[in-house]
């Protein structure tokens, strides 16, 4: 895990607000950095080796959210070269305008209609999966939601929220890795506070690997902060 100090996380979101940027649009765009580094440290030079993310998108639209937010994801892949992440504007721009893409289009919805189309033929479907020796490189996905649920439960005080006689200061978790997905993050937001958690894949890194890769995100995140222009 890595938790950003107070001041630090609310200059990133006082420097997204004024430039309007999406958080998540602002980590997708640090991790794309990040992955391209951690190829080229470990020997992958070339320019046109792809990078794939894969981003939870939420399915409810403005008329949905009365709903709960839980078991309403599906999910869609970004792709991005070693040279297209080197810019950090355009690099920045791009994923902008793409992840608005796919909220306005709702390609995603695809993703669950290929699902249903394989839910009579589970053969098929794990025949697929066994197939796939592609899939995404590395998760992030935001877990804020788990704050949000408790406004109704636990009172807030003094900031933060109060579980009987015990103060929540941080809610921390990542999504599982899986084959083929070596590394997960998972982003919250709690009490002025930006928080950080890497999952990794067993059978390919190691823990050290992990933290390597966390601190590299943190580091990078510090990097677009200090920048005079963005």
């Amino acid at each position: 895990h890595h938790v950003f100090d107070v001041d630090t996380s609310q200059s990133v979101m006082r420097r997204c607000r004024e430039h309007d940027i999406a958080i998540n649009d602002l980590s997708l765009s640090i991790l794309f950095r990040v992955c391209r580094l951690w190829n080229q440290m470990h020997g992958s030079q070339r320019p046109k080796t792809r990078l794939r993310l894969l981003m939870p998108i939420d399915l409810r639209d403005r008329s949905d959210l009365q709903l709960p937010a839980t078991n309403r994801l599906s999910f869609s892949f970004l792709g991005r070269t070693h040279r297209q992440c080197e810019d950090w504007l355009a690099l920045l721009a791009s994923v902008k305008a793409e992840t608005q893409h796919i909220k306005d289009s709702r390609v995603h919805m695809d993703f669950l209609k290929g699902l249903e189309a394989l839910a009579d033929h589970p053969r098929l479907l794990k025949q697929m999966i066994l197939r796939s020796g592609n899939m995404a490189t590395s998760v992030l996905t935001y877990t804020g939601d788990i704050a949000r649920g408790m406004k109704q439960l636990f009172p807030e005080e003094d900031g933060k929220r109060r579980v009987g006689d015990t103060f929540l200061e941080n809610i921390l978790v990542a999504p599982p890795a899986r084959h083929n997905t070596n590394i997960t993050l998972g982003m919250c937001i709690n009490w002025g506070q930006i928080c950080v958690s890497a999952n990794w894949n067993r059978c390919e890194i190691s823990r050290s690997d992990c933290k390597q890769f966390l601190k590299l995100f943190a580091d990078h995140t510090m990097q677009w902060l200090r920048q005079p222009h963005v």
